[in-house]
């Protein structure tokens, strides 16, 4: 089944490892990713989203299946 999260993610170096259980198990994400600056989300199972996705001077995202 594709889960989905039904919103936007906005990813800080604070609140970062909230956002990487969220996401954890997540395939879908309606709307955008912002990974702001100096942040990290690492999302495996993330394969599609629905808005813009934007990384950071000195972020990074990791998702493997998101093509």
């Amino acid at each position: 089944m594709n889960k989905v999260y039904k919103g936007d993610v906005r990813v800080t170096k604070e609140n970062e490892q909230t956002w990487q259980q969220k996401l954890k198990n997540i395939a879908t994400v309606s709307g955008y990713i912002d990974v702001g600056k100096g942040a990290t989300l690492i999302a495996p199972k993330l394969a599609a989203v629905g808005g813009y996705i934007y990384v950071g001077k000195g972020a990074t995202l990791i998702a493997p299946k998101l093509a």
